[in-house]
Order: C-alpha cells, then sequence, then structure tokens
C-alpha cells in the first residue's frame, strides 16, 4: 500500500500565546480550574459548539498548527503546551485549503479567520490538556468534582466517571511507565508511582459519539 505521507502538508506558526492581548490572557487564566465533562466540555469550550471564531476573539490564536490531508484540520496551542483544541474544516469546507491559502492564513491567523465566515464557524472537535512541564504564571489542572484534574490521582478521573476501581487493575494501553485509557468521550494518560500512587499526566476529550 502506498504511503500517504506525501499528500499530508503540516504547517507551523509560532505566534504569541495569547494573541489577543490582556482580554485573552485573562481568559486563558479564567480555565486554569474550570470543570471538565467527558464527551462535552471543558469550562466554557463545548465540543460540537464552541467556534473557531468565537476562540480566536476570547483566547487569541496561541501557537498555531495546520494539517491537510482529506480536510483541513487547524490546532490551536496555548500556555506552554497545557491546552491544545483541534478544529476540523470538513464540514465547513468542500475540499482543504490550498498550500497557497494556509500559508497566508497562518501569516494573520485573526484576520483570516474573521475575514472568511465559514471557516470562522468550524466547531471544536477535540480538547486536550497536559501538565505543565516547566514553570510558568498560568497552571491548567482542569477540575472534577472532587478536586483537580490533572497531577490528580486516578481514582478521581475513575469516579467522575463512575467506575468504582481501583486504576492500577483498569486495563489500558502501557508505555514508558506510563498508562493510556480510553473511554466514551475521554482518554487520559496516568502514571502509577508504586505504594497505589498515581498521577493524571493528560486528558484528552472528544464527543463521545466518535
Amino acid at each position: 500500500m502506498p504511503s500517504r505521507l506525501p499528500q499530508i502538508l503540516l504547517f507551523l506558526a509560532l505566534l504569541p500565546a495569547c494573541g489577543g492581548g490582556a482580554g485573552s490572557a485573562d481568559a486563558i487564566l479564567r480555565l486554569a480550574n474550570a470543570p471538565i465533562v467527558a464527551g462535552d466540555r471543558f469550562g466554557p469550550l463545548q465540543l460540537g459548539e464552541t467556534t473557531l471564531r468565537s476562540v480566536v476573539d476570547d483566547f487569541g490564536a496561541g501557537q498555531i498548527a495546520a494539517t491537510a490531508t482529506d480536510t483541513t484540520q487547524f490546532e490551536l496551542t496555548y500556555v506552554a503546551g497545557q491546552l491544545r483544541l483541534v478544529f476540523d474544516l470538513g464540514a465547513v469546507l468542500d475540499e482543504p485549503l490550498s498550500p497557497a491559502v494556509l500559508r497566508g492564513a497562518l501569516r494573520d491567523f485573526p484576520t483570516f479567520v474573521a475575514s472568511r465566515a465559514e471557516i470562522g464557524s468550524a466547531k471544536l472537535s477535540v480538547v486536550e490538556l497536559r501538565t505543565r512541564r516547566s514553570p510558568g504564571p498560568v497552571t491548567i489542572q482542569g477540575s472534577f468534582a472532587d478536586g483537580p484534574a490533572l497531577g490528580g490521582p486516578a481514582s478521581r478521573l475513575f469516579a467522575h466517571l463512575g467506575l468504582p476501581i481501583d486504576g492500577a487493575a483498569m486495563p489500558g494501553d502501557d508505555f514508558e511507565g506510563v498508562r493510556r485509557f480510553q473511554f466514551a468521550g475521554l482518554s487520559a494518560s496516568v502514571t502509577f508511582e508504586g505504594a497505589g500512587r498515581s498521577r493524571i499526566e493528560r486528558i484528552t476529550l472528544f464527543p463521545s459519539a466518535e
């Protein structure tokens, strides 16, 4: 089978983490301990509802990656990689954006999104949260009903999902000391440190129907 890699176009734009100024910085800060709901939302960011235009207006452009295969996807990353938002344009465009259009878009992403109403209407498809790896002014943790999510114990995750089970006994994919769990609308990466200690390192939200 021939490789599809030559058909994949990847563009990166390293832009200010909060390109919208003080207002967007405040908006990011308000997300720090926002509630997480599997398959649905992270605080005000709702899967299948929140639009690309509203995110750029509220949070700025962040660090942008664009991929083009059968459809175009924009990935916006904020606060040193702690928050990643993915928008798939397949529902609003009949074909992927061309390389020339993508290069132009990433030179001034907020203006591009504002000028293309159909692209600005693209809906949020994935939210990913990661633990912070270096010191910084904002730490995104998210929260479950009984406390912070990222950095919290696996038992907090399982309680949120209604699973009364010890995380160490839960089946998952292991890689270099990290176990990845997949549930309806949510996947999580957890480290187990022995003596019953565990730590949630990453949470990814996606529509439950997927």
